[in-house]
């Protein structure tokens, strides 16, 4: 997580251009990675739209980040704004765990 310092308070749409970017990979690459078109890839960075919980575990894998990291990556202030955000995430992704 050292070398990703940099990506600290970033929203979920400049994480991934971020993460993106350090691969050298286009939109089109990230989208044929993560069975996506190229626009969905393009909507999620511009923030056009929310992501799956499903797709976040997808691109924790793809980069190898474990899901605490990420979660340190997104932006506090905006999910601050929306209580319950961070405990209803959480409690999908222990329910996912145990199955």
């Amino acid at each position: 997580m050292d070398n990703n310092r940099r990506l600290l308070g970033l929203g979920i749409g400049n994480l991934i251009t971020a993460l993106r970017a350090q691969t050298g990979w286009s939109q089109k690459d990230l989208g044929e990675r993560l069975n996506y078109s190229e626009s969905y890839i393009s909507i999620l960075e511009k923030k056009k739209t929310s992501i799956s919980l499903e797709l976040l575990i997808r691109l924790c894998k793809l980069f190898n980040l474990i899901f605490s990291d990420m979660a340190l990556y997104l932006d506090v202030y905006s999910l601050e704004k929306r209580p319950g955000v961070i405990e209803s995430i959480t409690e999908r992704l222990i329910e996912r765990l145990k199955d």
